[in-house]
């Protein structure tokens, strides 16, 4: 299967926590462990992933929506997104095109019922992270 592969950091401690370099490697790893083609790897570097309007992540949209790839594989969902809805909304997006995710170190498989719900709670989670309650509390 060909997959696309998609890395983002949006700040220096995020850099050095979830740097590019390592997220590409462990993707890569777990392409070629399931023996997955990349097509092309997108990686975000600065950018916020409460927003949409990522370039990177503009042109994986594009692409899969031509019928380039049919996964898209990232380290984490906090890495895709940290908006519930809009994670939602682009995972619906790729798969109405014909086009699955996976996170490679979050097991859950939107294929079925519970899958769907664990996206929607580590979305949720992903999203908690961002707010200023969380900030306080870490």
């Amino acid at each position: 299967m060909k997959v696309a592969i998609y890395a983002r950091v949006s700040t220096d401690e995020q850099a050095k926590k979830y740097s590019i370099p390592a997220q590409p490697d462990l993707l890569r790893n777990f392409a070629q462990a399931n023996n997955y083609e990349i097509f092309k790897e997108y990686i975000d570097k600065g950018e916020s992933g409460t927003i949409s309007e990522r370039p990177e992540l503009q042109e994986l949209l594009n692409d899969a929506g031509r019928g380039m790839f049919k996964g898209v594989s990232v380290y984490r969902i906090d890495r895709f997104f940290r908006n519930t809805r809009k994670l939602l909304n682009t995972v619906d997006e790729l798969t109405r095109v014909g086009v699955s995710f996976k996170s490679v170190t979050e097991p859950f498989d939107t294929s079925n019922p519970i899958g769907n719900f664990m996206i929607s709670l580590l979305g949720s989670v992903a999203n908690w992270k961002e707010t200023p309650l969380f900030s306080a509390l870490g």
